[in-house]
């Protein structure tokens, strides 16, 4: 068979004239699977029939990578959605998907939008965690986490985790605001500055001299568990409000304690922009939780979601995206 005659059998060309390399890395024939047989027969009977050759090729992506429909989604502006209420379109907080060798390639926080998203029917699993938090998942899900006694992440399947598996979280699920969080939220527009250190990180600092306002955002933070320092600034004589008071500062600097901070309080003017894009995901012992006991709960309702970035943030830990099935 001459060339342009093979080039023209669509079903002998590819074993005959192609090659393609193996999983193991060695090439072999390109061998066409029963689909693609079947494509490249309806193909040369169209051109047989003299009509024109068309094949509709759909690129699927597989169904599967859920989470329960309660599970609360962190969006950009710091509010917890529901996979079951969030819409196509939200802005979310997403991280790489991959990182980069050499210098500089941390992981880090990003934004995100949600591309799509659909109901499915799949066995789920519920890992209940060391911290108290659960997560529910097919076995598919990936979440980010690391194998034993290893220090890169790597994303692994919740069916092939065990117990003892670290995953890993930037922050933790707030409540809804109350009163004493709109009180502090306002301490923070009024009194707070929020700065990206020069050495790298974040700081918020609220300074206020001693008295019944410092002693309550400093027990205000303390019930909420957030962690802080106190310094003491000895200001000279001037024309600073202070004047030659002791003026007391309340720093708080772990990014998984500032989402939790802003989120909670909501302040209008500090900390409203998207100040963590481009940060590194949070450390510290904080970063991580392990599960503690993996629990079959059967086929269950559950939200495939999609992202631009792949990636969401899933009631605070760092989750792979879903992939919808899309023609």
């Amino acid at each position: 068979m001459t060339a342009s005659k093979l080039r023209e059998d669509f079903e002998s060309y590819p074993p005959r004239a192609l090659r393609i390399v193996a999983a193991n890395g060695e090439e072999v024939p390109f061998e066409l699977k029963a689909p693609q047989l079947r494509m490249a027969r309806g193909l040369m009977a169209q051109r047989a029939a003299g009509l024109p050759m068309r094949a509709i090729i759909v690129k699927a992506r597989k169904v599967g990578f859920c989470l329960d429909p309660e599970t609360r989604v962190l969006t950009a502006d710091l509010r917890w959605t529901t996979l079951d209420a969030i819409g196509v379109g939200q802005e979310i907080v997403a991280v790489d998907e991959q990182t980069v060798a050499g210098k500089g390639g941390a992981r880090c926080m990003r934004r995100g939008v949600v591309q799509a998203k659909c109901e499915v029917l799949e066995p789920a699993f519920r890992l209940r965690m060391d911290n108290g938090q659960t997560l529910i998942a097919t076995g598919q899900h990936r979440f980010l986490s690391r194998r034993s006694g290893a220090t890169d992440t790597r994303w692994i399947r919740v069916d092939n985790m065990k117990v003892g598996q670290p995953i890993r979280k930037i922050t933790e699920p707030w409540d809804e605001p109350t009163y004493e969080d709109g009180w502090f939220g306002g301490i923070i527009d009024g009194e707070g500055c929020f700065r990206a250190k020069p050495a790298g990180g974040l700081e918020l600092t609220i300074t206020q001299v001693p008295g019944a306002v410092y002693d309550r955002a400093a027990a205000y933070l303390a019930y909420r568990g957030i962690t802080f320092r106190e310094d003491v600034d000895e200001r000279p004589a001037g024309p600073s409000k202070f004047k030659d008071s002791t003026v007391g500062r309340i720093v708080v600097h772990r990014a998984h304690d500032l989402f939790r901070l802003f989120g909670q309080t909501r302040p209008s003017r500090v900390g409203a922009d998207a100040w963590w894009d481009g940060k590194r995901l949070p450390g510290g012992g904080k970063g991580w939780a392990r599960v503690v006991a993996i629990e079959p709960l059967g086929v269950r309702r559950m939200i495939d979601l999609q992202t631009d970035r792949s990636t969401y943030i899933a009631d605070g830990f760092v989750s792979h995206n879903s992939t919808q099935a899309q023609g």
